[in-house]
């Protein structure tokens, strides 16, 4: 196996891209959060649609397989955007602060939707892309 090599300019991509998904990340789960009951509906809508974006970006590679992280795409749009955009640690408060007020049914549900919805809308995302 190759060993990965992380140059400065792909640094500065990945960054770039985390700043602008993480920004619009913050813009998105606000406006949810003021017409939703509940805050992680707008987490689970933002991550569901990073999962998309990241199964369409696979149009971007002629075998639609395997990420290549050398390609500056992938790194500004697919590692530093939608890495910015999507949130595992807001997501796994939420099912904290969930489960700390005893909302079982609804820690079931935003789990089930955020894990397989996640999986879900990937693989389209990839089967639209990729066909």
């Amino acid at each position: 196996m190759p060993e990965f090599q992380l140059r400065s300019s792909d640094a500065i991509l990945v960054a770039l891209g985390g700043v602008s998904g993480s920004w619009l990340r913050f813009k998105i789960a606000g406006f949810f959060q003021s017409i939703l009951l509940r805050k992680y509906w707008g987490t689970c809508f933002v991550n569901l649609a990073a999962s998309f974006s990241m199964g369409l970006l696979l149009v971007f590679f002629p075998e639609c397989h395997a990420f290549n992280y050398s390609n500056s795409v992938v790194l500004f749009i697919g590692v530093g955007f939608l890495g910015g955009l999507s949130t595992f640690s807001s997501f796994i408060m939420d099912l904290i602060q969930t489960f700390s007020y005893s909302h079982f049914r609804e820690l079931f549900i935003l789990t089930l939707c955020s894990i397989f919805g996640g999986l879900l809308t990937t693989y389209a995302g990839y089967i639209l892309s990729c066909g």
